[in-house]
């Protein structure tokens, strides 16, 4: 060949595979920094995160650090075609780089919308192949309520897939906290489609009984100083809801939480321990707690009746007059062969001071109808058919008789 031949074919070598690359190179770096690239990258991964989170994402930028991470700052997400917010967060960083991994700063999200990124999360992660993983981690995360929020400090977590099932594990430590984490776990064997089983250890800090209300919807009934420490599991299946309970709930306002047909009959703030309560179709199959009161006051007409029925000293008192207690504690246990009430004292379920109100019932178990006719007005044999004594003969589960409202 030729020398002249060969100097031209190096030549245009070189122009292929060093300069035209280089060129291009520099054109694409140009392109990505400027309006028309940032806009284009925008829309990129605001459409990538509709099609992952089926909701309406705004981001305000988009930053590439290094080949594989980005950071995407002030992404909102709301509801397709809402305005309501699913959550805030004011910068995401995103790395694809094994293992892969998501941080995100101040996160605020309403607690109204924890039950829909539950399914989200429970839809998602079982897409994950044996083997791959995803870890994430947060600094301040806020829970938000329309009456104020409940912050975390940090947040660390792990999504993992194997063959036998998807484990998505969540620590979160409340702010100003430096004990024990609240620990979430969502578990979703592959052997068993449709079921997901969600674990919650509340750790060193009490929370409150209106976060947990989403995951355990009774809990919205205890007031707005409710708080809840120890266990519990929720079993998700096709059909049926399971829950399993193991702890301490305190501050509780026995007003809401006995509802009517009691709605009046008790007041003041008690604290329960719950050695075990199990809940499968929206009735309580199996529960063992203590009721624990230190003042409050009672309803003179139903207390009058009660004595009437357990015995006790009758008090004088007008009618619709309140009267106080200074103690009071009840153990309740629920079984397949009825219900049992008693005192840990072993003398009084209600005292004001050193006399014994109501004493401690027989150690007996109570059929539905007994129970009831404590319930029921004085005077009366029957119980108001309001939509909480509805409820309550729909989680006691009658074996005979149908409620109907009138």
């Amino acid at each position: 060949m030729h020398d002249r031949t060969r100097r031209l074919i190096c030549r245009w070598l070189f122009l292929l595979l060093a300069l035209l690359p280089s060129t291009l190179l520099m054109g694409w770096s140009v392109y990505e920094r400027s309006d028309a690239g940032s806009q284009a990258r925008l829309a990129r991964w605001q459409l990538k995160l509709e099609q992952v989170l089926q909701a309406d994402v705004s981001i305000d930028a988009v930053r590439p650090i290094f080949p594989g991470t980005v950071v995407l700052e002030n992404v909102i997400v709301r509801l397709p075609g809402s305005s309501s917010r699913l959550v805030t967060v004011k910068s995401i960083r995103l790395s694809s780089r094994q293992p892969a991994s998501i941080h995100l700063e101040q996160v605020i999200l309403p607690v109204n919308q924890l039950d829909r990124w539950r399914g989200w999360l429970e839809r998602w992660s079982c897409q994950f192949d044996p083997g791959q993983s995803l870890r994430v981690t947060a600094q301040s995360v806020i829970f938000q309520r329309p009456d104020g929020g409940h912050p975390f400090g940090d947040l660390v977590g792990v999504i993992r897939g194997s063959e036998e099932a998807t484990e998505a594990t969540f620590n979160l430590w409340q702010e100003g906290s430096a004990g024990d984490p609240l620990a979430v776990q969502c578990a979703q064997d592959h052997n068993r489609p449709g079921e997901t089983r969600w674990i919650v250890q509340t750790g060193s800090t009490p929370l409150a009984t209106r976060l947990l209300a989403e995951l355990v919807p009774g809990f919205a009934r205890l007031g707005s100083q409710g708080s809840y420490e120890g266990y519990f599991s929720v079993l998700q299946t096709a059909d049926d809801c399971e829950l399993q309970l193991l702890g301490r709930l305190d501050k509780i306002d026995l007003g809401l939480l006995s509802g009517r047909p009691l709605s009046g009959m008790l007041s003041g703030s008690a604290a329960i321990d719950i050695r075990q309560c199990l809940v499968q179709g929206g009735a309580c199959q199996l529960l063992d707690a203590t009721l624990h009161a230190s003042s409050g006051t009672v309803d003179a007409n139903w207390l009058q009746s009660l004595v009437r029925s357990w015995g006790g000293t009758p008090l004088a008192a007008a009618r619709g007059q309140r009267l106080p207690y200074s103690q009071l504690q009840c153990r309740i246990e629920l079984t397949r062969e009825g219900i049992r009430l008693s005192s840990p004292s072993g003398d009084a379920v209600l005292r004001l001071g050193e006399q014994v109100i109501v004493p401690a019932p027989a150690a007996a178990w109570l059929s539905i109808p007994t129970i009831v006719s404590l319930l029921a007005p004085p005077g009366s044999e029957q119980l108001p058919a309001t939509a909480d004594s509805i409820r309550l003969f729909q989680a006691l589960r009658p074996d005979a008789g149908q409620v109907r409202r009138e």
